[in-house]
């Protein structure tokens, strides 16, 4: 009995639309200051390497950070005069929060709207999983 090769399984497991997904390319910026792509443009000052270096050594970054997110999330909500009543979600970038906020939306008969902008190039993709591309 032959079994399948590791391409016929992935064939035959993964969906054909995701199998077609292509990787998010990243365009050469050398020299460049990038606004669009949340990165700032300046290196840190060497002392400043030096102090986060020190201070993050002594985290224990090999544990779930639960009680500091409540505190961040509360520093941030009064630094923007976040209004009673809202609540902040913190994620890790804009496309993982459009993904979950579009799949928290995603009800039965609902739409999700979403105005087209630089961004979209990101959210087509990340739509057509789901099954919703436009």
């Amino acid at each position: 009995m032959n079994l399948p090769t590791l391409a016929e399984r992935i064939a035959h497991t993964i969906r054909q639309d995701v199998q077609s997904m292509h990787a998010y390319a990243i365009q050469p910026s050398a020299g460049l200051v990038k606004l669009d792509a949340m990165e700032n443009p300046f290196a840190l000052p060497p002392a400043l390497q030096r102090a986060l270096g020190e201070r993050l050594g002594r985290v224990a970054i090999n544990r779930y950070p639960v009680q500091s997110t409540g505190d961040v999330v509360a520093a941030l909500s009064r630094f923007v005069d976040l209004p009673a009543g809202c609540a902040m979600m913190l994620g890790n970038g804009s496309d993982e929060l459009i993904d979950l906020l579009s799949v928290a939306c995603d009800r039965p008969g609902a739409t999700v709207l979403a105005p087209l902008a630089a961004r979209a190039g990101r959210c087509r993709p990340c739509a057509g999983p789901w099954g919703r591309p436009d």
